[in-house]
């Protein structure tokens, strides 16, 4: 069966979780070939695949020695993920953080993530449950605009509650979505896109682009120059 496999990751911070992040891709795409060498011969599974592992290993789990002394990696910084599976059949969302994943159907544009933000009920619940609170302007303590993310380790220090009860967690929602003859494109993207335009805008937006033959990869950095250009005052009101 193919799949297809994308994901997408925003910095928030210095830069540790970002990189584990990556490298965790890394490592499920060396378990994938892993699995898929075992399958064709263990003795050449075997010989082409530790070095790699051990590799990763080393890498992955190290200290970063930063100015001030020795700290973990993600104290104080943190990524959001959103990470899409699709085959023929469906996509699997799993969502932890503001980037979201939205369908185009028909010309509909549907969401299969859910943005998580401290305001929210049951995000500010969870947050006040494990000690902290959200201000206002929507911040967790004063500090984060969202409420689940990779990293972030300085708001996942109540040794009282299990991981996904801190203020912060990395415990994403997941969707199923069944597909449908009438499903053209799928758009995942961080919170700089949809903070500036609606699902259905970038949705309306990739599909009058694509009607008119430009590749994906010049949409995205369309869509991109568009978010930088509303704040330049230099983008058109439609978008």
């Amino acid at each position: 069966l193919e799949q297809v496999y994308h994901q997408i990751t925003k910095l928030e911070g210095f830069t540790p979780s970002y990189e584990w992040c990556q490298k965790l891709v890394r490592y499920m795409q060396i378990v994938t070939k892993m699995v898929r060498d075992f399958v064709r011969s263990i003795v050449s599974m075997y010989g082409s695949i530790v070095p790699e592992i051990d590799l990763i290993r080393k890498y992955n789990f190290q200290e970063v020695q930063l100015p001030g002394g020795l700290e973990t990696p993600g104290e104080d910084s943190g990524t959001t993920a959103c990470v899409c599976l699709m085959n023929k059949e469906r996509i699997v969302v799993a969502n932890a953080g503001d980037s979201r994943a939205v369908l185009c159907r028909g010309g509909t544009a549907i969401d299969l993530s859910i943005d998580h933000k401290p305001e929210d009920d049951v995000e500010k619940t969870r947050i006040v449950n494990a000690g902290g609170f959200v201000n206002e302007d929507g911040r967790v303590n004063g500090g984060l605009n969202l409420s689940r993310a990779f990293g972030d380790h300085s708001y996942k220090k109540n040794t009282e509650l299990p991981l996904r009860d801190q203020m912060i967690t990395a415990l994403p929602d997941v969707k199923v979505e069944e597909l449908q003859p009438s499903d053209e494109f799928l758009v995942v993207a961080c919170d700089g896109i949809w903070n500036s335009l609606n699902s259905q805008q970038v949705v309306d937006f990739v599909r009058e682009r694509l009607k008119r033959g430009k590749s994906c990869v010049d949409i995205s950095s369309e869509v991109s120059s568009s978010f930088l250009g509303r704040f330049s005052g230099i983008i058109s009101e439609k978008y």
